[in-house]
């Protein structure tokens, strides 16, 4: 493209499941200042505990790397265990608690996940729907790659997390939500999750929550192959910039941004250009 931003550009409106995108989809009743460069929570502290008891969601940006990151200083490659839990659960960008959702709403489902480490991503082994193995959850999840890596201070302790989906048999909606817990050679703190965003306007509800869990380290059988699915699905991805970067392209002027339908921006998550085959 030359000469600034054209008209004509397509405006591209979309909710996408993924960290990076994820980060601006934070809840309105949750802390929505985002960290500095001293982490102050999701704290090793806080994820060692069995149970979360904070009153809201926290800001997405605590499940990525605060202030200075190193790579993870541990190997991880195994299966994840993870028991059936309640989730604390509120309507979205409120502190109203529903009390008429369907029995197992707020069950978030046991289960297996394997996951393996490729190049500072944590990928995980399954892609599709992971059904629970019976309990009282309605839902199922689909696990999205995430990313390791260390801060200095967390006393040793590497981070890891990851993005994903939860969809049932029952309604035509899903919520996407990202997940975070600390590792060493030898144990994992408790996964702490929570659900901020969704693709259904009838269904706005924000959930979060903290269980304990096991970690068996295993070898993959098939991780060479795996390994190499999951460079060529990068190699695939379209590049994403700041939306700031736009500036370069309009002749040093900003751009406003994007007013969704005759100025309301209610229900949308994000909202973004194309141009050259980059989101902005």
């Amino acid at each position: 493209m030359n000469g600034g931003i054209p008209n004509t550009v397509k405006r591209v409106t979309a909710c996408l499941a993924g960290l990076c995108v994820m980060l601006f989809g934070v809840a309105a009743c949750a802390d929505n200042f985002p960290p500095g460069e001293v982490r102050s929570a999701l704290t090793v502290a806080d994820l060692m505990a069995d149970h979360n008891v904070d009153g809201a969601p926290v800001h997405n940006a605590y499940f990525m790397p605060v202030g200075k990151q190193q790579p993870a200083l541990h190997r991880f490659e195994g299966t994840l265990t993870l028991p059936e839990f309640d989730l604390r659960v509120a309507v979205a960008a409120t502190t109203y608690v529903p009390h008429d959702l369907p029995p197992g709403a707020t069950i978030f489902p046991g289960v297996d996940l394997e996951f393996f480490v490729q190049d500072g991503y944590l990928v995980p082994v399954r892609r599709g729907i992971i059904r629970p193995k019976g309990g009282s959850s309605l839902t199922q999840i689909i696990v999205s790659p995430g990313r390791v890596w260390s801060e200095p201070g967390d006393g040793g302790f590497s981070r890891a997390s990851f993005p994903f989906v939860t969809v049932n048999d029952i309604s035509n909606n899903s919520h996407n939500g990202i997940a975070t817990f600390v590792f060493d050679e030898n144990q994992v703190s408790s996964l702490r999750l929570q659900i901020v965003q969704e693709a259904a306007s009838w269904a706005m509800y924000d959930f979060w929550g903290q269980s304990s869990m096991t970690y068996r380290p295993h070898a993959m059988a098939d991780r060479a192959q795996l390994a190499i699915k999951f460079a060529e699905e990068r190699d695939r991805e379209v590049p994403m910039r700041a939306w700031s970067a736009l500036k370069a392209l309009n002749g040093g002027k900003s751009v406003p941004p994007i007013i969704h339908q005759h100025g309301s921006r209610e229900s949308v998550s994000v909202a973004g250009l194309i141009i050259d085959g980059v989101i902005y």
